[in-house]
């Protein structure tokens, strides 16, 4: 599975990943969490959670898997709001744009 080879640190091309892994919370820490698109953030979510089902987890790194997963929950969070308002905002100018042709 890729994302358990990404969850361990080591991607499927072998490039270092910056999903939970030994160093944690410190790799996702590195990242410009403001840059994550939607999906990558949600992706890493999902790893996150993944991780945590996962047998054999030490309780450390368990804590740093969802530790990881707040954050890549709040950037997914942080999105969605944004994107709530901004499609409220187009409905608002729609209705209101209706009112004024009638």
């Amino acid at each position: 599975m890729a994302i358990k080879k990404e969850i361990d640190g080591v991607s499927q091309d072998g490039k270092k990943s910056i999903l939970p892994s030994k160093e944690g919370v410190e790799e996702a820490m590195g990242v410009d969490m403001e840059s994550l698109s939607f999906e990558t953030a949600l992706e890493r979510l999902e790893a996150c959670a993944e991780k945590l089902t996962e047998s054999g987890v030490s309780l450390e790194n368990a804590i740093k898997a969802y530790e990881a997963g707040l954050q890549y929950h709040a950037v997914c969070d942080r999105i969605l709001k944004a994107a709530e308002q901004k499609i409220e905002t187009i409905g608002a100018a729609e209705n209101g744009g209706g009112e004024n042709d009638a």
